[in-house]
């Protein structure tokens, strides 16, 4: 897992080709207002080990981290 303390909007054109260029079938972005989402956002970067298990390098995940989310 890479964290990096950028907006979206800033950097998501360059993750769209990168994960193309590397050979991604897929990627996922996950885009919820952190109000809503804080706790699936905790639980994606505490279980990403599980969740690369399942996807490998078939799909990308995107996902805020909760350390650069503001409350």
């Amino acid at each position: 897992m890479i964290s990096i303390p950028l907006e979206a909007r800033d950097y998501l054109p360059y993750v769209m080709e990168a994960a193309r260029r590397e050979g991604y079938l897929g990627l996922v972005v996950v885009l919820a207002r952190t109000a809503e989402a804080r706790n699936l956002h905790k639980e994606l970067t505490r279980d990403w080990t599980s969740i690369h298990d399942v996807t490998g390098h078939a799909l990308a995940v995107l996902c805020p981290e909760p350390r650069f989310v503001p409350p």
